[in-house]
């Protein structure tokens, strides 16, 4: 989906991805009634950030991503606060590949700065050196 779908919009997909039902995903959120999932999904209620674990669980889908989703929708500002001071709240599979390919790089050492051709067609890190 796209950046302009609504986070409800996009949990919709992910349920519907997921292939489980609203009382299934009530179930597992701890509610007894699938009218919540059902006001989650059209917008009428936000979903408490405090059942992001058990929701992203439910969905099989990136906890931090979706948290990140949830904030961005309740306060911008409070997002961008916790970015500063923590750092991103999710990482893209490009970004995970390459903090790997660091720490395979430079194995139990601290990483150094490291540079990198855009225009590669083969995935490699060079190590800086003093």
């Amino acid at each position: 989906m796209n950046q302009e779908t609504t986070t409800h919009q996009w949990l919709t997909g992910q349920q519907a991805l997921a292939r489980i039902s609203d009382k299934e995903l009530a179930n597992a959120l701890g509610y007894q009634s699938p009218n919540v999932i059902q006001m989650f999904k059209s917008g009428q209620m936000t979903v408490p950030l405090t059942k992001v674990p058990e929701l992203a669980n439910a969905l099989d889908i990136n906890p931090g991503m979706l948290m990140r989703r949830l904030l961005q929708d309740a306060d911008p500002g409070l997002l961008h606060a916790v970015e500063h001071c923590v750092g991103p709240l999710c990482l893209s599979d490009g970004e995970k590949k390459l903090i790997a390919a660091i720490r395979k790089a430079n194995p139990g050492k601290e990483p150094v700065p490291i540079m990198f051709d855009r225009n590669a067609t083969t995935e490699r890190v060079i190590e800086a050196t003093d």
